[in-house]
């Protein structure tokens, strides 16, 4: 008899090692046998859960993800690290003599019987449980993980804003068409030679098409007006930051690279249960900044130059250092998008 968290099992051979290595796509089966009384413990152990606490913090840390993270098999490894993670019981059987009540079986299940809070009839021996394990495109980390956690003051805090874990980054390279502006470039030769162009000359600019998909994320850590109306403005991260750029470092991009396009958020029920969603942001990522476009930089040259409504240079900086980057003097203005990542508010 072994044990994992709040249940003990025994694993069943030889149905227990059913694989499929492939690329992108590895799968391992488990089948166990788990007392009957621990069967909703077993469930919420094996495939994991989330669940949104008070942290005692100002906004736009006054809560934070904690997760009870899927379990990993034990027996493969790579690079040191587990890789194949619980994402399915695919089937779960009684296995022994039912209880009795005038020659019929009980009810497996008390009416009203919640996952969460567990009342369940010892009706049968144990529960025949058939796991699927398989690799995931993000990481698993535990809440203690340095890489997840973050000291805000002197509390330590889980931040999923750190992109370390339940994020998936896809990635596309990519190119827009600009127009330069009239004046920029001269003719360099013929008849007309060293004259200003007199209409727009188009440009390839390269750029990036980023969507960072935020998985399994609890309903009440979605920080959208969409899920939840009753939101603040400042609470509602996502309406905040549509439409605008990146005020610090963020994913390792600098500041004013990262553009928020859209936000697509895919509601899903867990196996427990409860409303969660996988919420995809889509940036677009253009460096020098997209508060530049293509001019003359000086007599002679032309390059990315910074532009805004009054000719003022302005740093795009959040309030650490600060001044933040005023409204309304570049073409976007900038957002907090770390705020993305948090719940909004305390429960």
């Amino acid at each position: 008899m072994q044990s994992f968290r709040r249940f003990t099992y025994t694993e069943h051979y030889p149905e227990s090692h059913d694989a499929s290595w492939v690329n992108d796509g590895t799968r391992m089966t488990r089948v166990i046998d788990v007392p009957w009384a621990q069967y909703a413990y077993a469930v919420q152990d094996i495939l994991g859960y989330a669940q949104v606490y008070n942290t005692g913090l100002a906004e736009p840390n006054a809560a934070m993800i904690l997760r009870t993270v899927p379990w990993a098999h034990p027996d493969f490894l790579s690079d040191g690290n587990q890789f194949l993670y619980a994402t399915k019981i695919s089937r779960v059987m009684p296995h022994g003599l039912p209880d009795q009540a005038n020659g019929q079986p009980a009810n497996v299940f008390a009416p009203g019987y919640s996952v969460m809070s567990p009342q369940i009839s010892n009706n049968y021996k144990f529960a025949r449980f058939t796991i699927e394990f398989e690799t995931l495109p993000y990481d698993i980390r535990t809440d203690n993980d340095p890489l997840v956690q973050t000291l805000v003051g002197a509390t330590l805090i889980t931040d999923e804003s750190r992109l370390n874990r339940y994020v998936t980054k896809l990635v596309n390279p990519s190119a827009d068409y600009v127009s330069l502006g009239i004046g920029v470039m001269k003719y360099a030769g013929g008849g007309a030679a060293g004259s200003v162009v007199q209409f727009a000359p188009g440009k390839i600019a390269v750029n990036h098409d980023f969507e960072f998909r935020w998985e399994l994320v609890p309903k009440e850590a979605v920080p959208s007006l969409a899920i939840d109306p009753t939101l603040s403005a400042t609470e509602a991260a996502v309406e905040a930051c549509l439409g605008k750029v990146n005020q610090d470092a963020f994913a390792g991009y600098p500041a004013g690279t990262l553009l928020l396009l859209a936000a697509v958020m895919t509601p899903i029920r867990s196996p427990i249960g409860r409303r969660i969603y996988t919420v995809g942001y889509r940036m677009k990522y253009f460096n020098p900044g997209h508060h530049k476009i293509f001019g003359p930089v000086n007599g002679t040259t032309g390059g990315w130059v910074e532009i805004s409504s009054d000719g003022t240079a302005y740093a795009i900086q959040g309030p650490n250092p600060g001044p933040v980057t005023p409204d309304g003097k570049h073409i976007y203005d900038v957002c907090d998008m770390t705020t993305l990542f948090k719940p909004p508010k305390a429960q």
